[in-house]
């Protein structure tokens, strides 16, 4: 355009040199000689071209009063000439109109554009064909400048559609769709009255932009069609879709720990779609620059895909490349990193509330009250819900009312009923949404505690040792307490710190060095701190068995214990849903009511509490009603503790411990679960923390 514009003004300037520049003779008069064809024309809104003709004695160029119409060429040579006037689209709800003067040196010429008015009112752009399951999507309207917009419209390959004016206007391709340079997943073309079908750059959920201005049409990629894996896997037999990852732009998808046995087959689909279906295209070849990694190409309807070998593998699906490749994961039947010592290991599928899993109570043999019974799964859905079981398959109540369950575990607090049952007669799982693989039996760290060190090692002569490395202790600080876990210890027991190169006494350890019932322990000093980072330390003694060294950090006692942690919802049915703030209480709603639970993390009834204690509850300003503290029986009467704020303006309320409270957090009363210390209920307030100040 800037171009253009250089171009007419040279024209011009040339024009009126020319005319200026005539000797002695005076400056001749331009007259109106130039006969234009045809002298007036009307155009519509949309803004359709249209042709002048004209004869001009000399050179010439076009004079426009207005911005919205252009001319193809803007000047030009004596002689016959053709122009194509082409104006902008006309937004407006009046027409416009113009004159247009072609001058040349002593002539020139005029004629008069006019444009209708834009005749189409809003509400009336439609897309429409076999895209979107063959529905047709109203456009919105999306303001004055003529945007309309069609949002997640459904598109799969072999589908097409158009855009539609009601009746009036039919819009399709003018050319093909262009990638919009560094905007993801988005892609512009132009379209054009009577054009062809619309077709979209790929399946998934698109928002589709029709700009009147231009006629220009954008198309948003928001969300892919999903693809998964079908066939005989993980006990399925053609009858349920694994869910895949989308890993981008790219048209990757992942699945990983995908659970394959010997004799299964599976295959790739889209959407659910049993016509959209990828299989292999040959067989596997091994990655030779990637260990336990192979490759395939896909077609769509190929052969069913076989792996490798058995295990859980990493699938990635390439729809670019058209190849799948799949990495071995691990080996059956534990696909997890596991902690604490293995009391049952294999694959139980639980997708059904049929599935169960057993363990004998000769495994609990050395279990302990305050160890964690933790059971590892994989392939974990949204409809997780693991539940301990006694062997008659009832609930395990003492477990399940403290299960925490995590994204690779659930895990339960051994509590002393729970030890006696578990001891002599076992356990049970029951549940849906996972595939369990291991349990364990873990002791849990103190807070703070950092495992250095595990291999268990005699100490029966001077000969024995062991050198922890350096990078053990590299958060290591001053005050932190070296704790050494001890068996087994006979009446010549003897352990000491030592340096690791010269095997000397560590003397400035060695000083501070404690012993307790089943351990020694030093507190590392300032002096001793940096050899430990470079060195590391050495153990040497006689008359114990080494188990294991911690690091532990001193811990700091909170002033302040947030109940959450141990605290559910009143459902027992459901099992154990920890609480989540906001909390608004009810009487009758169990979702209203909660249980503050003995034997949690922290346990309540090691907060050392007295009658000095207090609950503080925060609750949101404006909120008017009352507590209500119940014991386990749901007896009000013998702890009589309601609080309340009946004006609303109180941020907290205070609830000192009584006699009673305290009975209950020592489990002086109990009930079905047999690990509530309270039950809460109320009306009208919103709350938004309740914490235990000791």
């Amino acid at each position: 355009m800037k171009r253009r514009i250089i171009n007419i003004l040279a024209a011009a300037a040339a024009v009126l040199s020319a005319a200026a520049c005539t000797g002695t003779k005076e400056t001749e008069a331009i007259s109106m000689s130039i006969s234009i064809e045809p002298a007036e024309m009307l155009v519509n809104a949309e803004g359709e071209s249209a042709v002048i003709t004209f004869n001009a004695p000399d050179y010439w160029f076009i004079n426009s009063p207005v911005d919205w119409v252009t001319f193809e060429p803007a000047s030009g040579k004596p002689g016959e000439n053709t122009v194509t006037v082409t104006p902008a689209h006309n937004t407006g709800n009046a027409e416009r109109s113009a004159v247009i003067t072609v001058i040349s040196k002593t002539n020139k010429g005029q004629f008069t554009i006019k444009q209708t008015a834009w005749p189409y009112s809003s509400n009336t752009w439609a897309l429409s064909g076999t895209a979107n399951n063959g529905s047709s999507v109203a456009m919105t309207d999306q303001g004055e400048a003529l945007v309309w917009k069609a949002e997640k419209v459904s598109f799969h390959a072999g589908e097409a559609f158009k855009l539609y004016m009601g009746s009036t206007i039919t819009l399709g391709l003018d050319k093909a769709f262009e990638k919009v340079k560094d905007v993801d997943n988005t892609y512009k073309t132009i379209l054009k009255k009577g054009g062809s079908d619309i077709t979209l750059p790929g399946d998934g959920f698109w928002d589709v932009t029709l700009d009147v201005n231009d006629w220009s049409v954008t198309a948003v990629l928001v969300e892919r069609f999903p693809w998964t894996i079908i066939g005989t896997i993980d006990g399925s037999d053609w009858d349920k879709d694994f869910n895949m990852t989308d890993k981008g732009e790219q048209l990757l998808w992942e699945a990983k720990n995908v659970p394959y046995e010997e004799g299964d087959v599976f295959k790739f689909r889209m959407d659910a779609r049993n016509d959209v279906v990828m299989g292999i295209d040959g067989e596997f070849a091994a990655d030779e620059d990637a260990e336990d990694t192979y490759v395939a190409s896909i077609k769509k309807d190929g052969g069913n895909f076989t792996l490798p070998k058995e295990g859980f593998w990493n699938l990635t699906l390439d729809l670019n490349e058209n190849t799948v490749t799949a990495v071995f994961a691990d080996n059956f039947p534990i696909p997890v990193e596991t902690e604490g010592t293995v009391i049952w290991e294999g694959k139980t599928i639980f997708d059904s509330w049929s599935a169960t899993a057993t363990i004998d109570a000769a495994q609990f043999a050395n279990a302990q009250v305050g160890q964690l019974v933790r059971a590892y799964f994989v392939n974990k859905t949204d409809a997780y819900n693991p539940v301990f079981k006694y062997m008659d398959w009832n609930d395990f109540t003492e477990l399940q009312g403290g299960i925490n369950k995590g994204d690779e575990y659930f895990e339960a607090v051994i509590t002393e009923e729970a030890l006696a049952i578990l001891q002599a007669d076992g356990l049970r799982f029951q549940g849906v949404g996972f595939t369990l693989v291991a349990v364990t039996l873990v002791t849990p760290t103190a807070a703070g505690e950092t495992r250095i060190w595990e291999e268990e090692t005699a100490f029966d002569s001077w000969n024995a040792t062991i050198a922890i490395p350096a990078a053990k202790f590299a958060t290591a600080e001053e005050g932190d307490v070296i704790r050494v876990f001890i068996k087994d210890k006979t009446g010549d027991y003897n352990p000491l710190f030592k340096h690791v190169g010269d095997w000397s006494d560590w003397t400035e350890l060695q000083s501070t060095k404690t012993d307790g019932e089943n351990y020694f322990e030093g507190t590392i000093p300032a002096e001793a701190l940096d050899e430990l980072k470079t060195d590391g330390l050495r153990l040497q003694g006689v008359g114990f068995t080494l188990v294991s060294v911690s690091l532990i950090k001193p811990v700091v006692t909170p002033t302040e214990y947030d109940i959450a942690p141990f605290t559910v919802y009143e459902d027992m049915n459901s099992g154990a849903v920890y609480i989540e703030y906001p909390y608004k209480p009810s009487w009758s709603e169990n979702s209203g009511k909660i249980r503050i639970l003995r034997g949690g993390t922290p346990a309540i009834e090691s907060l050392g509490l007295t009658t000095s204690s207090k609950f503080v509850i925060y609750k949101e300003v404006g909120t008017t009603g009352q507590l209500q503290f119940n014991d386990a029986n749901w007896d009000h009467d013998s702890l009589a503790v309601t609080c309340n704020d009946w004006n609303g303006d109180a941020a907290t309320i205070e609830v000192p411990f009584n006699e009673a409270m305290l009975k209950c957090v020592t489990g002086e009363t109990a009930d079905g679960w047999g690990q509530t210390a309270f039950i809460i209920q109320g009306e009208g307030l919103t709350i938004t923390k309740i914490v235990i100040v000791p």
